[in-house]
């Protein structure tokens, strides 16, 4: 990663994203883990910042992020599939359900693992470059019985550089 976002000081959450699995190979994708921090005094109910992203330039260049909590992730051992015929049957699809929320109580903490998937409907495979990942990130506090909604925007930047 090149870049990860700060979030305000005000902010109910922190959130601290790590690599656990560096390395893309032909056995195997690389692993990210997400960590969602409630650092308010009452419930807070969040939705993971990472669960199906797709880079912000994804016009130029794709790839996906997948949690594994979500219903059409790969397997957790996605081997990376790079096909000669990017517009064959092979292209990764997502369903559109809505994220799932945590419940979290003050000083709780959630990990919510992502894997980065190879977009197969593109050329390319693992293309190099700078990936820009933008999130809206819904909280809903509930101090004291009371609900209120808002979002925070958080973000991260993946670098992936060519074999070694």
């Amino acid at each position: 990663m090149s870049n990860v976002d700060d979030l305000p000081e005000s902010s109910p959450v922190r959130i601290d994203v790590s690599v656990t699995q560096e390395r893309i190979t032909a056995d195997r994708t690389a692993v990210f883990e997400v960590t969602t921090t409630n650092e308010s005094d009452g419930v807070v109910r969040v939705q993971p910042p990472v669960y199906k992203n797709l880079n912000e330039d994804s016009d130029e260049k794709v790839l996906l992020l997948f949690s594994p909590d979500a219903p059409d992730t790969p397997d957790r051992e996605y081997s990376p599939n790079c096909p000669d015929n990017p517009n064959g049957s092979d292209v990764i699809t997502s369903t559109y359900e809505g994220w799932p929320t945590h419940r979290l109580e003050s000083g709780e903490t959630v990990d919510t693992e992502a894997i980065p998937v190879n977009h197969l409907g593109v050329d390319g495979c693992f293309v190099p470059g700078a990936y820009r990942y933008e999130s809206n990130v819904k909280i809903t506090e509930a101090p004291d019985g009371m609900s209120e909604d808002g979002t925070l925007d958080w973000g991260f930047t993946i670098e992936v550089t060519g074999s070694s």
